[in-house]
């Protein structure tokens, strides 16, 4: 402790603060992607091109034809807390740019090679680079109007960080959502995205609703619902996906403010109260929507990576998004129809035409219960006198409704009870085993094994192969391993995959419902157990005997169990009866 206070204090190196700085703001190869796309769009680019190589570990180029850095700026846009955004500290209060800190290309040059190409509309085209074999001098060169950033070799120079970082195709993921979230809030603007010379994306101009169908797949488009509120305190414009399209995993949620992608818990439940009574309790409602606020009243200088954000009335805004969702499903017939334009009393008459008065009830004072017709009187008959006529006893028939293939004498002496119920002996007692969740444990502990031990599941083909236009390839390569053993069965047709199998215990449309979850998951946080719980829910065909008619095998799988006493959900399976509880039973 006496050497740690002899240290003395001392302002640290440019360069040291400058990798300190750079972990806050570019923490994975998708950050360096984000920084320089909203600069693209804060130069007022009409084209954007982002060209990958090794998920960003190699290079990272972005091309925009937006207004360019002057030659004299060139080397000042990578110094520390410069930018052309702000001038005064007044200027947070109403920022209306993605970018404004002056910290992203600073940081970014501090752990990476850079080279940047621009031309301003009126001057020439000049280069810089950045690098240790270089000497970080501006000259001429030749180029197209906008910037062109190359950025190349992330975290040479900070091993440490480089080594954190996940497979290619993870931080791919990562690289395609930003692509993505940006290309939804901007329509108008051209976008590429090309990964090792291969281009996976490439969106023209047009219209929000054009854009949201080109990227999250043609038949969402049927699904969309448009949502439009304004208010001086906010504007609220995009699409709601009708409930039918929620997931019990987050997924397809898209929430802008001012163009700028945000996350915001407290606006998400802000929906999902909206959706109430129109999707289960765990499910999440997909949406695209960007709600335009005042600059000086919501404050986006709240971490370096700009996501979240501070409003001034956060309540007020929560009420009219959740209103305002409530109406618009109320107006196209998925939920009940609020009117907030008109005032409902102002429909309500007070006036009284005339005076009410209570009912009167009559009372007839003659009528006697007991004395009725004799047409109403119920004709009664003892049975017990000798003056009837013998009565006839129906004989009892013991012939039993089930089929006549299942040999109740068998080996194993199982036998199937209509409509659920499996009865099987157990040494000296009797065991009734629910058959729909002796199925749930079965399949469970199937699904379990297949993607934590490497077993497989049994696919069935599809009659009709399934289309699926999928955000991102990497979604599917994900999770490649895993999708093979659970059955299903697929073709790459560059953009997009036909789907000809899927797990046996699923239908077509129950398959593809499970296969959109799956994959909409996030790779880092895998959660099997949770996963195949969700699967089972999906299951609508129950057990049938005549699908498992070989009981003693299905009986031999349930046992085989690590829990045949309980189903996934902590449900009774099985009941013994033993010679003592029959006994109870006849007493």
């Amino acid at each position: 402790m006496a050497n740690k206070l002899k240290n003395q204090i001392s302002i640290l190196p440019e360069n040291v603060a400058n990798q300190i700085a750079a972990g806050e703001v570019v923490q994975r190869p998708a950050s360096v992607v984000k920084e320089l796309m909203e600069n693209s769009l804060d130069s007022g680019a009409s084209e954007i091109n982002v060209l990958i190589k090794n998920s960003g570990k190699t290079s990272i180029q972005v091309i925009d034809n937006g207004h360019g850095i002057n030659r004299d700026e060139m080397k000042l846009a990578f110094v520390r807390h410069a930018t052309s955004k702000l001038k005064s500290a007044e200027d947070l209060f109403s920022i209306n740019t993605l970018g404004f800190r002056g910290e992203a290309l600073a940081s970014i040059s501090a752990i990476a090679h850079v080279h940047l190409i621009s031309k301003t509309l009126a001057g020439k085209c000049y280069e810089l680079f950045i690098d240790n074999t270089h000497e970080n001098t501006v000259r001429e060169t030749s180029g197209p109007k906008g910037v062109n950033m190359k950025i190349k070799n992330l975290f040479h120079n900070v091993p440490a960080r480089r080594q954190f970082l996940k497979s290619d195709l993870i931080e791919f993921k990562h690289i395609n959502d930003i692509f993505i979230q940006l290309s939804i809030a901007n329509p108008m603007v051209r976008f590429t995205l090309s990964h090792n010379n291969t281009e996976l994306a490439h969106f023209e101009p047009e219209n929000l609703r054009q854009r949201i169908s080109h990227v999250l797949g043609k038949k969402i488009n049927e699904n969309l619902i448009p949502i439009e509120e304004s208010t001086d305190s906010v504007s609220i414009s995009g699409y709601l996906l009708r409930p039918s399209s929620a997931k019990k995993v987050k997924g397809n949620q898209y929430l802008f403010l001012n163009k700028r992608p945000i996350k915001s818990n407290y606006i998400h439940k802000a929906i999902i109260e909206a959706f109430e009574g129109l999707i289960a309790p765990d499910m999440h409602p997909a949406y695209v929507i960007d709600l335009i606020v005042p600059n000086d009243r919501v404050d986006v200088n709240v971490h370096p990576a700009k996501t979240e954000v501070k409003f001034e009335d956060g309540h007020l805004v929560f009420k009219i998004l959740c209103s305002a969702v409530k109406r618009s499903l109320g107006i196209h017939q998925v939920g009940p129809v609020i009117d907030f334009e008109n005032n409902i009393q102002q429909h309500v008459s007070h006036k009284i035409s005339k005076i009410t008065t209570p009912p009167k009830i009559r009372i007839n004072p003659d009528f006697n219960p007991f004395e009725l017709k004799d047409k109403n009187k119920p004709e009664l008959i003892d049975f017990f006198s000798k003056k009837n006529k013998e009565v006839k006893q129906n004989s009892f028939s013991f012939d039993s409704d089930w089929d006549d293939d299942i040999n109740v004498n068998s080996e194993h002496s199982n036998f199937f009870l209509p409509p659920n119920y499996i009865v099987t002996k157990l040494k000296s007692s009797l065991v009734i085993i629910n058959a729909l969740r002796a199925k749930r444990r079965i399949l469970f502990d199937s699904l379990i094994n297949a993607l934590e031990n490497g077993g497989g599941i049994n696919s069935q083909s599809w009659v009709f192969p399934e289309k699926l236009e999928l955000i991102s390839k990497s979604n599917i390569e994900l999770w490649h391993d895993e999708l093979k053993k659970l059955g299903y069965h697929w073709e790459d047709n560059h953009d997009h995959y036909i789907f000809s199998a899927g797990p046996a215990f699923l239908s077509q449309s129950e398959g593809i419902k499970c296969l959109d979850e799956f994959i909409l998951q996030n790779p880092e946080e895998k959660d099997y157990k949770k996963l195949a719980l969700s699967w089972l829910s999906k299951i609508t065909n129950g057990y049938s005997e005549k699908s498992d008619s070989k009981l003693s095998d299905f009986v031999d799988l349930l046992f085989q169990s690590n829990n045949p006493w309980t189903d996934p959900y902590g449900k009774t399976i099985t009941h013994i009866l033993d010679s003592n509880a029959l006994a109870y039973q006849f007493k």
